[in-house]
């Protein structure tokens, strides 16, 4: 009778040792598998910030190459007038007409451009009355902006209106543009068009595209 105790006693001890040892297999699997998904999720997302970082960098300087200037649409203020007209002057080529360079009594007698408004100027227009290309660029001091850039809006409407007296050139006084780049104000009619054009409307839009080239190389000059 002992030996069958004992040995029903040897049989339970066997059994809840198995039976111990089986659940403590089973909770540490899990444990294994929650870490080896967390470090998964941790390196996917490192990779991903890795990723998006120099997409970043890249958007932002296409955005910046597009628009050809800096964010806060800054511009150089250490560039003479005489090598933005040197510049402009390179980019037309025999295209370039105004051939004679006007000194500050005229430009202040034509334009309304006194020496107080400005730190330097360089102004050219043609040499015959019946041509009408000129180039103002005028470094404005800083508080007299606007003072320049409504002087060359004034003699541009007037230009527009006694272009009656030279029909021919209408469209290229109506193409003409005053364009501001910081402390740089600009008077541009420039360029050259296939005289086959007899279209006023296709005239105009021709010589804004001469105009066009101007304020490209200026843009590049003087944006930051």
């Amino acid at each position: 009778m002992k030996r069958k105790v004992l040995a029903l006693t040897l049989v339970l001890t066997l059994v809840l040792f198995t039976g111990c040892s089986g659940q403590g297999e089973t909770t540490a699997a899990p444990s294994t598998g929650a870490a080896e998904t967390t470090a998964a999720q941790q390196e996917t997302e490192t990779a991903g910030q890795e990723t998006q970082a120099p997409t970043q960098e890249a958007t932002e300087a296409e955005t910046e190459g597009e628009s050809g200037q800096t964010a806060d649409g800054t511009y150089r203020d250490d560039v003479s007038v005489t090598e933005i007209r040197d510049a402009v002057k390179e980019a037309y080529g025999e295209n370039y007409i105004p051939s004679m360079e006007y000194d500050a009594e005229t430009l202040e007698a034509l334009y309304g451009i006194s020496s107080d408004m400005y730190d330097e100027v360089i102004g050219e227009g043609p040499m015959i009355s019946a041509h009408v290309d000129t180039l103002i660029i005028v470094k404005a001091k800083s508080d007299r902006v606007e003072d320049v850039r409504a002087a060359l809006e004034n003699y541009r409407d007037t230009q527009i209106e006694s272009g009656v007296n030279y029909p021919m050139n209408i469209p290229k006084l109506q193409a003409s543009e005053v364009a501001v780049y910081g402390n740089y104000v600009c008077y541009i009619m420039l360029g050259v068009i296939d005289d086959n054009l007899t279209d006023e409307g296709e005239r105009l839009t021709a010589f804004q595209e001469q105009n066009q080239i101007a304020k490209d190389v200026i843009e590049g000059m003087l944006a930051q």
